[in-house]
């Protein structure tokens, strides 16, 4: 006993010791805490001064093979990880011969860092796929696009793909949750977009897309999404809306939201077919295309974000770069929330055409 008090002076970083026979077999462990707790109860000290070190060690000590799987060792221990209390483990080989000693905290701390380690690689993969900031400028149109998640990923994303001469896929997604989980979900659909050719258009690849997700995640996660093919010559646009909704057109002053024909969110169900809008731009024209978590963003006294601060933006500044827009409606945003929390992923694209004006009107 005296020897494992000195033991207990001369290093507060030992908690647990093993208990080994002369051939380094382990026979149990001794928990510093449990072992001072009995010396501390009455007549403790004497009574455990007759005993020797089998006497006192825990033989049911959990012990688990060195080779062992750290996810099923976490999947057997999962009750302990729990508790409060500190659980202390043997290892050893196959042939019990003492390897170390593990605690349920070493446990969870290993696989906080494994967390924080995916998190930083999916942050990394996802801010190469939507950059924060895009730009792209074109003899007819100038576009930019802005993306912020409110966590270290998010399940917001964005494309912008020049797949045939003058031809454009413009899209904005926003996937199901939060976190690693939404941001699989677009990863797989950028993945998809940047490598599919849509040379017989944005339908078929919406179906495949759609009937790939459903089949695979059976309708628990889903993708909501505006997917433009943009002709830029005409200045036609041919408007997918899978539950999204979300698209506005600035003219005249103006910025008003387009009445869509809305089709299911990607991953829902199975689909056959596909409603499709259309529209014709018209010189000076702006397309703005946001998520909700601009638009549903609330301040302080519980109002939430208004179109119609975008349309004073847009209208005060006419005149200049399309870039300056973009910040001017990122830095109200900030403004208008204030100090409140961001509840979900900002994303949204803005689109100015300068092609001539079209003879097919549409009517705002």
């Amino acid at each position: 006993m005296n020897a494992l008090e000195e033991r207990d002076k001369s290093s507060s970083h030992i908690y647990s010791l093993a208990v080994v026979d002369n051939n380094m077999k382990s026979l149990g462990l001794i928990v510093i805490r449990e072992l001072f707790a009995l010396i501390g109860r009455q007549y403790g000290r004497a009574i455990l001064g007759k005993k020797n070190v089998e006497d006192v060690m825990n033989r049911e000590a959990q012990a688990f093979n060195i080779n062992e799987n750290i996810f099923a060792v976490g999947d057997t221990l999962e009750e302990n990880l729990r508790n409060d209390e500190i659980t202390y483990y043997l290892l050893r080989d196959n042939d019990h011969i003492y390897k170390g000693i593990f605690s349920s905290r070493d446990i969870l701390i290993h696989l906080s860092n494994m967390t924080k380690n995916d998190m930083i690689m999916a942050q990394s993969i996802q801010r190469k796929i939507s950059r924060e900031e895009t730009s792209i400028h074109e003899t007819r149109f100038d576009l930019v696009a802005s993306t912020q998640p409110v966590m270290d990923v998010g399940g917001d994303c964005y494309m912008i793909k020049n797949f045939h001469k003058n031809r454009w896929l413009f899209s904005v997604c926003d996937a199901s949750g939060k976190g690693i989980a939404a941001s699989l979900l677009t990863t797989t659909i950028w993945g998809m977009m940047s490598i599919y050719e849509f040379r017989q258009g944005v339908m078929p690849f919406l179906k495949k897309v759609n009937n790939y997700l459903y089949d695979t995640l059976e309708s628990e996660r889903f993708i909501t999404g505006i997917f433009l093919d943009f002709h830029a010559k005409s200045g036609k646009v041919q408007i997918y809306d899978m539950g999204h909704s979300y698209l506005y057109i600035h003219r005249k002053g103006r910025l008003k939201r387009i009445p869509l024909t809305g089709n299911p969110p990607i991953g829902i169900q199975e689909l056959e077919n596909i409603s499709v809008g259309a529209l014709q731009l018209r010189e000076e024209d702006y397309l703005f295309i946001p998520t909700d978590g601009l638009l549903e963003q609330v301040n302080s006294a519980g109002t939430m974000y208004s179109i119609k601060r975008v349309e004073t933006i847009i209208n005060k500044n006419l005149n200049k770069p399309i870039e300056f827009v973009k910040n001017e409606i990122r830095q109200d945003f900030l403004d208008f929330k204030g100090k409140e929390h961001v509840h979900d992923d900002v994303t949204f694209q803005l689109l100015k055409y300068y092609g001539k004006e079209a003879t097919d009107e549409y009517k705002i």
